[in-house]
């Protein structure tokens, strides 16, 4: 654990802020820290430091106390939050003069005179755990409780109060209602460490306290909450501010250094050490190598390995970070064969994936290290002279000749997506020299190669879309006290309430950002469905008070805790149990409940699951089996079941069907198993795993069936030979249709086949020579996938078995309840400026279009691979715009021009409920015109 973990929690500020950053400020500057320590040590010393100290003595004569030593003198004590009822009663508002505390016992309504205040105190006894229920009486973690207290002061006043101070004696946290997350983002100080308390800091200096002491009276004392200045902001604003630039200058010299320097460098390192693969395998091999760097820094600055523990101290990655930062800035060699770095980050990779008792580590599986998804890392050696300046960029920012280390912890999930996602749309060549160098894909219409949303529109989406599905199931639960009558069983009242307990209920949500990229709106929809989970938990229990309710799921959580800390005891694995607090539990669960995605790059997807593998890692539970909800495809085009039963049907093949049809259906059932595992330990992890690759066998045929007839309607099949031989080919004339499309067999006339002496077209009595039907079927087969293999169809109903019922039927039974994100507000045409931009950069650089035309023409003249690339990038752009046209059948007009405008696509996923609401679904538009 590094120093400052002991001393902070949280990430409401950055820790470099925290660390460096204030010490310029001159409120830092302004603490009389030998005064202010004197202060409190005089109100801690007699006091009871014990766990047994009840919560108004701990409130009374330490917090207040406390508090009175920051500045705080004007408060009032108990005011409702509501108007009627106790249920919301915080034990403090906190003014910031006398004028304002007079102003608002002028008001009569307690609720109102929030608005006139600067945050809410809320007090706990001492050492409470603050993210946990603690007993029979203490139903509700506090950190819960203060969200839902936030939530409240935030409606009431209109966002005039968005501050809220929670406190158990020795920690305190400071909360904000306008976070990402309101129950992960939050500044908490050991208070208790920083005095020194009971022994409790044996190990850091004076000054070290001395510092968290004054960062103590800075950021609690009542000035922060005060705007005041030219720019007319609060310190806490600036502080935010400033620690936020420097996220993005960091953000924006890891994107560059990534793009131009490590990715190239490792990739030519991989395709030197292995000559013999394939660039595609290269280029993924590369990636997973850079996720799995990115998830090593990122979990070791975020103390979620313990890279303090002696054991596994060793083996960390961060002693390697130190290391060549040090060579690097001393201008020392590194081998050009030796591969001492390659050797530890492979070790390293198979710690985390198969665990190691002796250091520590329990096994957190997953996938991104398993050395059979990516089996070329584990033939090859790089050596130190490309691994050190790699490793050293992912880990110093370098400036004027200064370097700084980078501290993973204050970089977001989503900001490190958008860093690699710029790889995402770009692929490997060799030129005509052989040099391995990096350009677009193909297919790839835009340079930035990435669509990064920002945080506040992408918060606004999700609390716009979402909000509507929330309310609804947290009135299921007053409506179900309402239907309680006194005389009622306790037994029944207990498990009426249970039925509509809304906690459960959001956790039932589903919901799909079907273009989701690095996964930036999936991690922020895991923070904002959590923080409803843990609210309605708080809400039901408010609520139910009177009848001693709690949620099912604080028993759940409880039984997942005590699943992970009984294991670690008996492996002896390095557990925080800190770590295994409720909110973090509760966002493991909505990660493998609620969260849907979709992206056509399948990179994107394994970058996106590193991403909610980061943002929900659980110490001592293997990484969530996600692989069921995350799927490659193009959430535009493919087919609904019934639509490709009735294509097959006009073309004899009404009976392929019912086999994989009736398999697959039966798989929707198995996905429910899959969702009630909780992957706490690595044998459950594993039966998820081997129940979803027993689902994909079972789908596999009928997916195969009706992508085939999808690509059909691609290739645009105008000859009556063309349409002949897929009927030959659907009746059966050349084997089995369905093992032709998995590619188990390949197609063959059966001998007496009606192909042997021609077919027979039933429309038009038209007769077809055998060799030149079978000639055509090859043909057809053969473009039909490679069209599959290039746009990857998503077949909504069948990748997402448990979504949707009667896949046959007319009407579609079932859906998501949501769909959310921000998918490429694209025009579906090629335009050749973008394209030729990073190719032939000379040829996008003409104005008119006549001279690029003629400049594309001299490329074809000259046989430059480069026009045919064009020709198939354009062609597959026209054949899209074609398909999404039509694919509904209707269309509208242009109110301006009167024009006809096609509708959009009816490949939407929705349940038809979420749709008839427009709310829920109508923030992510599935059309890219």
């Amino acid at each position: 654990m590094s120093d400052s973990a002991l001393f902070i929690a949280g990430s409401l500020f950055t820790t470099d802020y925290l660390v460096e950053a204030i010490k310029a400020t001159p409120a830092y500057l302004a603490v009389d820290v030998a005064a202010i320590r004197t202060r409190l040590e005089a109100i801690a010393t007699p006091f009871p430091q014990s766990n047994a100290t009840i919560e108004s003595q701990t409130e009374d004569d330490f917090i207040w106390p406390v508090l009175g030593a920051l500045g705080w003198t004007e408060s009032l004590r108990q005011q409702n939050l509501t108007v009627t009822g106790r249920d919301d009663v915080p034990d403090g508002l906190l003014f910031a003069d006398a004028a304002a505390k007079a102003g608002a016992n002028a008001v009569p309504e307690q609720n109102k005179r929030y608005a006139l205040g600067l945050a809410i105190v809320e007090s706990k006894r001492w050492a409470r755990p603050l993210d946990r229920a603690s007993g029979r009486d203490e139903t509700t973690a506090p950190s819960t409780q203060m969200l839902r207290y936030l939530r409240r002061c935030d409606d009431i006043t209109g966002g005039k109060l968005r501050w809220g101070i929670l406190t158990n004696g020795p920690k305190w946290r400071l909360y904000w209602a306008g976070a990402r997350s309101v129950s992960e983002e939050f500044l908490e100080i050991d208070l208790g460490r920083a005095l020194a308390l009971a022994g409790d800091d044996l190990f850091a200096d004076e000054a070290t306290r001395d510092h968290w002491l004054r960062v103590f009276a800075v950021m609690f004392g009542r000035e922060a909450f005060i705007k005041d200045g030219a720019d007319n902001r609060t310190f806490h604003e600036r502080a935010r501010a400033e620690a936020a630039f420097y996220e993005e200058r960091v953000a924006a010299s890891l994107s560059k250094l990534v793009f131009e320097q490590v990715f190239p460098s490792l990739a030519t390192a991989i395709a030197t050490a292995a000559p013999q693969a394939s660039l595609q395998d290269v280029r993924e091999a590369s990636l997973v190598l850079l996720y799995r760097l990115l998830f090593l820094l990122y979990a070791e600055d975020r103390d979620l390995l313990p890279v303090g523990e002696k054991r596994y101290d060793d083996y960390a990655l961060r002693h390697q970070r130190l290391e060549v930062g040090k060579r690097v800035t001393d201008g020392d060699a590194f081998s050009t064969s030796a591969g001492k770095i390659w050797t530890h980050v492979a070790d390293l990779a198979r710690i985390i994936d198969k665990g190691d008792t002796s250091v520590g580590i329990p096994p957190y599986n997953g996938g991104l290290f398993a050395v059979e998804n990516t089996p070329l890392l584990d033939t090859i050696r790089i050596p130190d002279n490309v691994m050190a300046p790699a490793l050293d960029a992912l880990s110093w920012l370098r400036e004027g000749g200064n370097a700084r280390y980078i501290n993973y912890r204050d970089l977001s999930v989503q900001q490190l997506g958008s860093i690699y996602e710029r790889l995402l749309e770009f692929e490997l060549i060799r030129d005509e020299a052989g040099k391995l160098t990096v350009r677009p894909n193909l297919f790839a219409r835009k340079n930035t190669g990435s669509y990064y949303t920002p945080d506040e529109l992408v918060g606004l989406i999700l609390d716009e879309t979402l909000e509507p599905l929330i309310t609804e199931r947290l009135e299921m639960f007053p409506a179900a006290m309402a239907k309680l009558k006194p005389k009622d069983a306790e037994d029944y009242q207990r498990r009426e309430l249970r039925a509509a307990d809304p906690a459960e209920a959001i956790l039932k949500l589903r919901v799909c950002d079907p273009a989701m990229g690095s996964g930036h709106f999936l991690v922020s929809l895991v923070d904002t469905l959590a923080d409803h989970v843990l609210d309605a938990m708080a809400e039901a229990a408010a609520l139910g008070g009177a009848l001693g309710y709690t949620s099912p799921l604080a028993d759940k959580i409880e039984g997942i805790r005590d699943t992970i800390l009984s294991n670690a005891r008996k492996a002896n694995w390095t557990i925080d149990e800190a770590q295994l607090d409720d909110r973090h539990i509760v966002r493991r669960m909505v990660l493998k409940r609620c969260v849907y995605g979709v992206d056509k790059n399948p990179m994107a997807v394994e970058l996106a699951k590193v991403a909610l593998w980061l943002h929900t890692f659980t110490v001592g539970a293997p990484l969530s089996f996600i692989d069921h909800h995350l799927h490659a495809g193009d959430s535009l085009f493919g087919l609904w079941v019934r639509d490709a039963i009735d294509k097959a049907s006009a073309q004899s093949g009404e009976l392929l069907h019912i086999g994989p049809l009736r398999e697959a259906e039966a798989s929707a059932a198995a996905m429910g198993i899959i969702e009630r595992l909780t992957d706490a330990e690595i044998a459950e992890a594993h039966q998820s795993a081997a129940t979803w690759y027993g689902i994909q066998s079972q789908t596999a045929p009928l997916n195969s069936f009706v992508s085939f007839l999808h690509a059909l309607d691609w290739l645009n099949l105008k000859l009556p030979v063309e349409k002949a031989a897929v009927r030959a080919w659907l009746d059966g004339q050349y084997g089995d249709p369905i093992f032709i499309m998995l590619g188990k067999v390949e197609p063959a006339p059966k001998k007496g086949a009606a192909t042997r002496n021609g077919d027979v077209d039933r429309m038009k009595g038209q007769r077809f020579d055998a060799d030149e039907l079978f000639d055509h079927l090859v043909r057809i087969l053969g473009a039909a996938r490679t069209l599959i293999d290039e746009e990857r169809f998503l077949n909504w109903q069948i990748s997402f078995p448990g979504v949707w019922d009667n896949w046959a039927s007319k009407g579609r039974e079932g859906g998501f309840d949501a769909v959310v994100g921000n998918p490429p507000w694209d025009r579906i045409k090629l335009q050749q400026v973008e394209w030729f931009e990073v190719r032939r950069p000379e040829i996008a650089a003409q104005q008119r279009a006549s001279d690029r035309k003629a400049m594309v023409e001299q490329l074809i003249a000259d046989s430059d691979p480069l026009a045919e690339d064009f020709k198939t990038a354009e062609q597959r752009a026209n054949d899209a715009l074609r398909m999404a046209r039509f694919s509904s059948g209707k269309a509208t007009k242009d109110p301006e021009t009167g024009k006809s405008i096609p509708a959009p696509s009816d490949h939407y996923p929705c349940s038809a409920a979420a749709t008839s609401t427009s709310t829920a679904c109508s923030s992510s538009v599935l059309t890219r015109w």
